[in-house]
């Protein structure tokens, strides 16, 4: 199982309305900010934290998501590492090395980010 890319991201939540709420699989959890992964400096995180009532719209994510192409992130001890649309996207905040990827994105009333966790 292979994590999605930069690219297949933006292109899925391009189907969405701008206004639509997105959330990750895992409880009213909603996306945040890009980071260097920590697992692999040259591959992005998409971090997240808990909605707590204020939703992070599909147009403010997509905005977020187009930035990083062809930005530049700082790896974690170090380093600069520029992303583009085939850099894969894992999920979680700065730091952390959770091992989660990015399955897929499905409509349940607007975006969902789903989430597994690979080995190794």
């Amino acid at each position: 199982m292979q994590t999605m890319k930069l690219g297949q991201i933006i292109a899925a939540l391009e189907q969405f309305k701008p206004d639509s709420a997105v959330y990750f699989d895992f409880g009213y959890i909603k996306p945040t900010t890009l980071d260097s992964w920590r697992g692999v400096y040259s591959k992005l995180a998409l971090g997240y934290e808990l909605s707590m009532g204020e939703e992070l719209m599909t147009e403010e994510l997509l905005v977020r998501l187009r930035s990083a192409n062809g930005d530049v992130f700082e790896g974690w001890k170090g380093g600069e590492y520029r992303m583009d649309l085939d850099t894969e996207v894992y999920v979680d905040n700065s730091g952390d090395y959770s091992k989660t990827i990015i399955t897929g994105i499905v409509d349940d009333d607007g975006p969902v980010i789903q989430t597994a966790k690979i080995n190794g």
